[in-house]
């Protein structure tokens, strides 16, 4: 090992100790999910297009959250929304973000805790929602679109039966 290598190592795992200790100033422990565990405040995909979204139960390759803040959950998904998370998307066939660096952006943010205000979450919320209905809307209309375009196809007989 090069003298390099001693010192970067030393001062990764002075960033450990020093976000470790600042977890637990904020009440708030972000682990590598396993399926023994016991139930999190919340989950955060680890790996996929989607990294970084926070989840209400666990999935493979996600991270479990757990806090006392109450608009934790929201701050996450905040800063999914916001695009935050992508340039620290890494890996050229499964993208995933690092856990060292999700954590240190949602300490940042859990930090400001007192600074959000809930009402912007329920605006977010109620978005989410609105898309959501828009998209199953969209479904529908192209279920619609596809039974008229059979029902227009039968009769002009364009496909005859045996």
């Amino acid at each position: 090992m090069s003298g390099n290598e001693i010192k970067y190592r030393e001062k990764d795992s002075s960033q450990t100790a020093q976000t470790a200790s600042e977890c637990g100033v904020l009440g708030v422990q972000i682990v590598t999910w396993k399926v023994d565990m016991e139930a999190a405040s919340f989950y955060v995909q680890a790996k996929g297009n989607k990294a970084g979204r926070p989840l209400a139960s666990p999935i493979p390759n996600c991270w479990a959250v757990y806090s006392d803040l109450p608009h934790l959950e929201q701050i996450a998904y905040s800063i999914y929304k916001s695009r935050l998370l992508d340039p620290m998307r890494i890996g050229s066939v499964i993208p995933f973000i690092r856990l060292r660096e999700y954590r240190s952006v949602l300490l940042m943010a859990a930090r400001l805790h007192d600074a959000y205000d809930p009402k912007s979450f329920e605006v977010l919320t109620l978005i989410d929602k609105k898309i959501d209905l828009m998209h199953q809307q969209i479904q529908t209309l192209a279920r619609y679109q596809a039974a008229l375009a059979c029902k227009i196809n039968t009769e002009l007989n364009i496909f005859p039966k045996p």
